[in-house]
């Protein structure tokens, strides 16, 4: 057997097939105006976490679409190696992050049939550095991976540099003060340059160095991070999970899909466990969404507003993780195909379809100018597929990313052509439309236009409670029932005013905020002067006023006799919006409760209980929780009913 003829004519066909990918690659860029482009430069932090650990194997599946310039271990308030003053914290050795490039370095003769742009291994290789990593908030003394960070921003081009924090920003601070001592003439261009996106905020560097020395450079701080953090079971829809459950991660990521995907730390039984690090690079992910362009814009990261000195994750349809997980879906499936990327020639494969707007075959966004009252033609004819996949469109508003706080209506929302109409009261503003590209692929996979709608003319007010449910709000409520009839027959049980005496509300009794059979050991506060949204009556407004505050509420309703039982809660937000759910006896009764406008209340419920161990325990989680007051209602049944 001709062993070197076998070789050669292996080497041959892989060559050719390298070189047919790298030829339809170039081809597919040079049709959509991408050619010239530059790639996002790119430099990640990480702590080692878990979750860091999951997000870097996503975001080595995406290496292609960045030019990394810095992989980098850096600290947390969670985790750090020690040093000579400080024992070791919840450390994970720094060999995971070699050990996942030689991984890459398995899959990437098949990653680079499909994209040529995949970096080779031995690039990644030389992107490890290790930075300040002994301690939380540590930024004393310069590291080989601060000066990493400090070599890019300080040399010749003057591109943009995105220095993500996936755990403190502690590396990137000592990067920055080595600039501030060393070259401070050249603060400004830095600050031009530098692009930060912390996940969440893990030390003091970011507040006490980083804003208050570099207030010029722009930093976004995402905190709609735990979309697909640890806890995205109980912030997730039903439907959303299923493109993380145990049967799309093994079908799709962890099984027969090649030595980097099978690294992946799933939960035991293959459950997605967390990626709470990836929206700092999911943000940069060019799918046409223009999301660098503004931070308000919105994307596969998340969507921003300015508050205070940096960006923070804004809600959508008053649901702040609705920014991220409004394009799951999509991005989910775009990772299984990368996940085939890793063990498949190009042929046998699916690749992104690319999406034309009224010609224009970039990515960019789309701004058109129009007049109120007109009509907008906008057109996808041109879109294309590189693997001749069927493709189909829909065109929607992104009311939160504009400045109208009203939709507009779409004639052909799901045809290749639509027709916008403009609103009158949309003078002066801006209106967001999204064009969705996808194919029939398996998976299917989409590609977006962001079109920017101008509208001309002078500004015309908005209402003020733009964005929330107006009527609601206006409409003063002086009386609530229990409830309604056909739901059985039910009577009042008790109420607690928390943080408040004995008080009448609806005509009920309830008991104050020291009440037997009652726990709650919450933060009191009393802010009698904020007004109410909706206006109330003077007792109910006295009991919503106090209340008990906690990021972890906990309430618990003892000595409750056997029986089914109906819980309201009340809520309210005394000054920034908050996002949180709600449980009763450990089941989420309301997810993601969006707490609103500064004295806006609401009573939430009823949510049937049956109660066979004596208690009723209310808990919630995510955001900051106000609870006012508990309500409880006990159905009667025929014995009850009997005896009364």
């Amino acid at each position: 057997m001709d062993t070197c003829a076998d070789n050669r004519i292996s080497a041959n066909w892989f060559y050719g097939i390298l070189a047919v990918g790298c030829l339809l690659n170039v081809a597919v860029r040079a049709q959509v105006g991408r050619l010239d482009d530059p790639k996002p430069i790119v430099i990640a932090t990480t702590d080692g976490e878990i979750d860091d650990r999951c997000s870097m194997i996503r975001f080595l599946m995406y290496a292609n679409e960045w030019d990394i310039r810095g992989l980098i271990h850096s600290s947390s308030k969670y985790h750090w190696k020690g040093n000579e003053k400080h024992d070791r914290k919840n450390w994970h050795p720094v060999s995971w992050l070699d050990e996942q490039i030689g991984k890459y370095a398995e899959v990437y003769p098949y990653l680079e049939q499909n994209d040529p742009d995949y970096p080779t291994p031995d690039h990644l290789r030389n992107q490890v550095f290790v930075g300040n990593i002994g301690y939380v908030g540590g930024m004393e003394r310069p590291t080989p991976g601060s000066r990493r960070i400090a070599e890019v921003l300080l040399d010749s081009d003057p591109s943009e540099v995105w220095l993500q924090a996936w755990g403190g920003a502690n590396t990137i601070a000592r990067a920055l003060k080595s600039i501030e001592e060393k070259h401070p003439d050249r603060m400004a261009d830095v600050s031009r340059k530098a692009k930060l996106f912390l996940i969440a905020n893990q030390d003091n560097t970011c507040d006490e160095y980083i804003l208050k020395k570099w207030p010029d450079a722009l930093l976004i701080q995402s905190n709609a991070f735990g979309a697909i953090a640890y806890s995205w079971q109980n912030i997730m829809t039903p439907e959303q999970q299923k493109h993380f459950d145990a049967n799309w991660m093994k079908t799709n990521i962890l099984a027969s899909h090649g030595p980097l995907c099978s690294m992946y730390e799933a939960h035991g039984d293959g459950r997605f466990r967390s990626e709470g690090d990836s929206p700092a690079f999911m943000h940069l992910i060019d799918v046409g969404l223009g999301s660098t362009v503004n931070p308000a814009y919105g994307g596969w990261g998340g969507r921003f507003m300015r508050l205070d000195n940096r960006w923070r994750s804004a809600p959508d349809d008053r649901d702040r993780y609705k920014s991220i997980l409004r394009w799951a879906t999509a991005f989910q499936n775009d990772w299984a195909a990368r996940a085939d990327w890793c063990v498949k020639r190009r042929s046998q494969c699916n690749h992104n379809p690319v999406a034309v707007c009224n010609r224009d075959n970039t990515s960019r966004v789309l701004e058109i100018s129009a007049h109120p009252g007109s009509k907008t033609e906008l057109s996808a004819r041109g879109s294309f597929d590189p693997d001749q996949n069927r493709l189909s469109y829909r065109w929607w508003v992104y009311k939160d990313a504009g400045s109208h706080w009203d939709a507009a209506p779409i004639q052909g929302a799901d045809a290749v052509d639509a027709t916008i109409t403009v609103p009158q009261q949309a003078s002066g503003r801006t209106i967001h439309i999204i064009l969705e590209v996808t194919d029939d692929g398996k998976p299917p996979l989409t590609a977006y236009r962001r079109i920017v709608i101008e509208v001309s003319g002078q500004p015309v007010k908005a209402p003020p409670d733009a964005g929330s449910d107006p009527v609601y709000l206006r409409t003063r409520i002086t009386k609530l029932s229990g409830l309604p009839r056909e739901s059985g027959k039910w009577t009042f049980y008790r109420g607690v005013n928390l943080n408040g005496p004995p008080i009448e509300i609806d005509g009920n009794k309830w008991e104050g905020d020291g009440a037997p059979n009652f726990v709650c050991e919450d933060r009191p506060i009393n802010s009698p002067k904020i007004r109410l949204r909706p206006p109330t009556n003077e007792d109910r407004a006295r009991m919503i006023h106090s209340f008990r505050w906690n990021g972890r509420a906990s309430m618990t309703i003892t000595s409750v006799p056997h029986g089914t039982y109906a819980v309201y809660t009340y809520v309210w937000e005394d000054n920034d919006p908050e996002q949180f759910s709600i449980s009763i006896e450990g089941r989420i009764v309301a997810r993601n409760h969006y707490s609103g406008v500064e004295g806006e209340w609401h009573r939430l419920g009823p949510w049937i209980v049956p109660v066979t161990n004596g208690s009723i325990k209310i808990t919630s989680t995510g955001g900051a929780a106000n609870f006012s007051g508990i309500e409880v209602w006990r159905r009667i049944d025929g014995k009850e009913r009997a005896r009364r």
